[in-house]
């Protein structure tokens, strides 16, 4: 099976209300029956939520938030023509990096194994990098302000 293919949804006849809704209720129904098991609270505990540690992890992960647009920048900036940068950008970070967590999920929910969401987002970075060696051609030495 092809890693585009992958991503694609197999069973839209599953995903009826009244199907929806009885697998809705199975679900919780187990995943209770589950948590009761291995004695899971119902509610959480005020006095065991640990404030400075959950702050610290939500820094850390907004540092690591900025981190990750930070080279994409410069580097579209060199593969692409300074009129022509805004679409890429846009395009690549609203639509392909805003909604593959979304199709991931789906993906994963629809298949029943967590790690069968990774599929699309291989598929991306295989694309990209296909698309990369074979289009994008060497910037150096060239002017980028230049009508091309």
């Amino acid at each position: 099976m092809s890693a585009i293919a992958a991503c694609l949804p197999l069973d839209v006849g599953a995903l009826s209300a009244v199907g929806t809704k009885t697998r809705t209720v199975a679900f919780a129904a187990e995943l209770r029956g589950t948590l009761d098991h291995f004695s899971f609270p119902t509610t959480a505990s005020r006095d065991q939520f640990n404030k400075p540690v959950v702050f610290m992890l939500l820094v850390v992960l907004l540092a690591y938030m900025t981190l990750t647009p930070t080279p994409a920048a410069p580097a579209l900036l060199e593969m692409f023509p300074i009129r022509a940068m805004s679409f890429p950008y846009h395009f690549a970070s609203g639509w392909i990096g805003g909604l593959l967590p979304t199709f991931s999920f789906a993906i994963s929910a629809q298949r029943g194994n967590i790690y069968s969401g990774l599929s699309c987002p291989v598929a991306w970075i295989a694309i990209s990098l296909v698309i990369g060696l074979l289009f994008l051609r060497e910037t150096k030495d060239v002017d980028l302000t230049a009508d091309v």
